[in-house]
Parts: C-alpha cells; structure tokens; sequence
C-alpha cells in the first residue's frame, strides 16, 4: 500500500486535531504516557512533543511506539533517525534496498 492511501485511508480517523472529542482522548492518552519509563526522554512529561508523536505515526500510518523511539526534536522541529528512514524507503517499494 503507498503512503499516500495509507494517509487518505486512515489520516481521517486517527488525527488527534480532529474534534474536540478526539483531542480530549488523546491528551489523556498522552498524560498515561508522559509518567511512563517506557518512552525516549524527548517525549517524557512533555504532552505537546507526544501529541506531535501521535500526529505523525496516524499521518504515517505506524505504530505510535515505534515513530516515537524514532523520532527527535531538534531546533524545534521532529526529524527522524536514518535508520528509520533507511527502512521506510526499503519497504516502499519505490526504490533499491540502502543499507546503512
């Protein structure tokens, strides 16, 4: 399935910013998770780096976990680790495997 389906198809649904229903959902999904010893310290007792987390994995279409312990904020702005990229590029399908 291309990224861009993936977005259409699912984007919709899991946005946090979508309704104020949703937004209520997920701050309280990302105060459980801001207390936890389980995530990377730029998302620990910070709620506005994981609400950013789970914008991005609903735009993705990955898991929450797996974006977050991939994922950094430098500059004020999330970038990801190569090695996430490397794999989101090999499983595309668009392209020759990279390796690192």
């Amino acid at each position: 399935m291309h990224m861009q389906n993936i977005y259409k198809d699912n984007f919709s649904e899991l946005s946090p910013f979508l309704n104020s229903s949703s937004f209520d959902h997920e701050q309280r999904v990302t105060k459980s998770l801001s207390s936890s010893d389980m995530i990377p310290k730029t998302f620990s007792s910070n709620i506005d780096n994981i609400l950013l987390d789970i914008e991005m994995s609903a735009r993705l279409g990955l898991s929450l976990f797996m974006v977050m312990q991939n994922m950094y904020i430098i500059s004020r702005k999330p970038c990801f680790s190569s090695a996430f990229i490397i794999v989101m590029l090999n499983r595309c399908g668009r392209f020759s495997c990279l390796s690192l």
